[in-house]
């Protein structure tokens, strides 16, 4: 399984940097989520930059030290956790037991590492880890565009 979070984050790194490059995504005022629409908006002075399509991986809560993917929670809309069952079905085929359980004992790291795997499951350009009052949102990004 290592091999598999390994070969994963290289995936990943090379997706991030070309998405933050590409849309300077460190540089933006502001961004928001919304499950709705499944969108995450970076903007500056109240108008939108870069429009994201993007699909929860999970959470990591720092109160319970704990991971719950996102097909698990019941907070979570439909349009933004159904591709995460993508990766249930990884793990149950390859019995990887972070990858199958719902909630499990975790560091951000591991939310980084599931992160990882999604987004290399689903071939996405980039990813997005949102901070909460009581974590961490982890996201990844399907596709990016400029908003003119």
């Amino acid at each position: 399984m290592h091999a598999l979070i390994a070969e994963s984050f290289d995936y990943l790194q090379a997706q991030q940097d070309s998405f933050m490059a590409t849309y300077r995504i460190g540089e933006h005022k502001r961004w928001d989520w919304y499950q709705e629409t499944g969108q995450l908006i970076f903007s500056n002075d109240g108008k939108p930059a870069v429009e994201c399509a993007v699909d929860f991986v999970g959470t990591f809560s720092s109160h319970s030290d704990t991971w719950m993917w996102a097909w698990a929670n019941e907070s979570f809309l439909e349009l933004v956790k159904a591709r995460s069952r993508a990766v249930r079905e990884l793990g149950e085929s390859l019995d990887f037991l972070k990858l199958a359980c719902a909630t499990w004992s975790a560091d951000p790291v591991d939310g980084w590492e599931m992160t990882a795997v999604m987004a290399r499951q689903l071939g996405a350009i980039g990813s997005y880890r949102a901070p909460s009052e009581r974590g961490f949102l982890y996201m990844v990004v399907r596709e990016a565009r400029w908003v003119s």
